[in-house]
């Protein structure tokens, strides 16, 4: 079993077990999928005190640390294989991007299975739409590197994320959230990675 978590609030002072049902339920919900598409107008209204809000609302994933007691603080974590990267502004949409990389990644002609093995081999195991409309990949780390921001810049230069919008790199910090997302913006996933045993 992984050792992902998720908190049904971002305040919310401690976290949960994050299975694969527990993901597909919360990704499937009817609120998840209003905030989301709530969230996403004031996007685009230029709202951006009520589109914080509105996201603030959303479940938070924890993929990169995990404390089993459900303690939050980065201190207490210990780290899982994962990492996050996040192409924000992007210059086309979110959709766009992942079919490029698809076919930048697997050449043309690919299958469902071929798309697995390519992605599995730089790490990709869950690709999705964010509020905002950019992109977030959630990645196991490939490469022997000590820190999770080698690990980003390692994957941004082998796939030129910077050319589709703003490579974010922010998130090295074990304790950084990942606000969950309706079905529709699953772009990509793979269940095995919540079959992982991390221990």
């Amino acid at each position: 079993m992984s050792n992902f978590r998720y908190a049904a609030l971002k305040t919310d002072k401690r976290s949960n077990a994050l299975p694969l049902e527990m993901f597909r339920k919360i990704s499937a919900s009817e609120n998840v999928k209003n905030l989301c598409e709530q969230a996403r107008a004031a996007f685009q209204a230029g709202d951006s005190e009520k589109y914080v809000n509105i996201k603030g609302q959303l479940p938070m994933a924890f993929w990169c640390g995990y404390n089993k007691a459900g303690v939050r603080e980065a201190a207490s974590l210990t780290p899982t294989q994962f990492y996050i990267i996040d192409v924000d502004h992007c210059k086309m949409e979110a959709i766009a991007i992942y079919e490029d990389l698809c076919l930048k990644i697997c050449g043309e002609g690919y299958n469902l299975d071929t798309l697995k093995q390519k992605f599995h081999e730089i790490g990709i195991y869950l690709v999705h739409e964010t509020p905002s409309g950019g992109l977030r990949m959630v990645c196991r780390a490939i490469e022997d590197f000590d820190r999770i921001q080698q690990h980003q810049e390692w994957l941004n230069e082998k796939l030129q994320l910077s050319q589709y919008g703003d490579f974010d790199g922010v998130v090295k910090d074990l304790s950084r959230g990942s606000f969950m997302v309706k079905a529709e913006w699953i772009l990509y996933v793979s269940e095995d990675m919540f079959a992982m045993d991390e221990t």
